[in-house]
């Protein structure tokens, strides 16, 4: 996950043209099939331990959410928004954000599709290992659509979660219905952008940790931007006064060149119904990415949101929303 403007070191930031809807082509899709169900990652060890939760039903906001917790050590935490019988929307976050980044988007999809969020592998309140690699994760997300009994869903991803959703849609095409890509290319990434942001969090000492507010303030000179501070810091937690990170921060540094780069390869398609969402003040996906878009995704679309940043969905989420909900109502 990075911040606006800084998704490459071949001009970031540079703003894109106003043009609100590209179409490369129009596709079409095939029914799904059975699918084999994915391995059975290991579960991560808490530094301050407490007996392992089972799954039951929380609330978030005002709607039903059932919360997949630590007693389904192999199956991916995720949130529940809508009722059932709708069509199914799966949202996958960026890198070291979690299932919390899409509730304010999930409550308002929620009228019209039973949507889930998702903690990818590494992440959050999901299961921790040290393959890291987004084939990895494109596995786990399988494992989990198998586990919840679900066959073709739509599929919407943000960043590192939008390259888990092209690897996925890659592998297992049958299982997608439409796929949302929003703001990133399937292109190769400079490493050194996020190695900084990991690196502060690596080198806070977290035995001598009082308070999250010393976290902060220790992350300071390494992260001046307050508001990207903070992001960070939601994955900090506290147990039985002990400070640890949510996220398999060490697993993820060490595959940081892997999870920078394309995700697919170059002969690689998927001939689905697609819709990539770009921030016309995001550097990740501009102008010149849209021909390996279109050799990727030839059944693909590309809508922009002028005045969003990296973090679209975040920045103008009455304008993606309307994009996403107009590109999945489409027959």
């Amino acid at each position: 996950r990075g911040r606006s403007g800084q998704g490459d070191s071949s001009g970031p930031g540079n703003r894109i043209e106003n043009s609100s809807r590209q179409d490369l082509r129009n596709g079409s899709f095939e029914d799904f099939p059975t699918s084999v169900r994915a391995g059975h990652p290991q579960r991560r060890d808490y530094d301050c331990s407490k007996p392992a939760q089972s799954p039951k039903v929380s609330q978030v906001g005002s709607l039903p959410t059932r919360v997949v917790l630590e007693g389904m050590d192999d199956i991916l935490h995720s949130e529940e928004f809508g009722t059932r019988g709708m069509p199914p929307l799966i949202c996958l976050h960026g890198l070291l954000g979690s299932s919390r980044n899409w509730r304010s988007v999930a409550k308002d999809l929620a009228s019209d599709f039973r949507v889930w969020a998702l903690d990818l592998p590494n992440h959050g309140d999901s299961l921790h290992r040290e393959d890291a690699s987004v084939k990895a994760m494109a596995m786990d997300l399988l494992h989990w659509l198998d586990h919840q009994k679900l066959g073709s869903v739509n599929l919407c991803g943000h960043s590192l979660g939008g390259k888990v959703a092209m690897r996925f849609a890659c592998d297992h095409p049958k299982r997608i219905q439409k796929l949302v890509i929003a703001d990133i290319a399937p292109r190769d990434y400079p490493p050194e952008h996020h190695v900084p942001t990991l690196e502060a969090l690596l080198s806070l000492d977290l035995d001598s940790l009082n308070s999250r507010k010393e976290a902060e303030e220790a992350l300071a000179s390494q992260v001046p931007n307050w508001a990207f501070r903070q992001f960070l810091l939601t994955n900090l937690t506290e147990r039985d006064g002990c400070f640890h990170w949510k996220a398999n921060l060490s697993a993820l540094r060490a595959s940081i060149d892997g999870l920078s780069s394309n995700p697919l390869q170059a002969e690689e398609t998927f001939e689905g119904l697609t819709l990539f969402v770009r921030g016309g003040k995001s550097g990740y996906l501009r102008t010149e990415h849209l021909p390996q878009v279109g050799k990727h995704f030839p059944n693909s679309k590309v809508e922009v949101l002028p005045e969003a940043g990296h973090d679209l969905h975040v920045e103008d989420r009455p304008g993606f929303i309307r994009v996403v909900r107009e590109f999945l109502a489409l027959v």
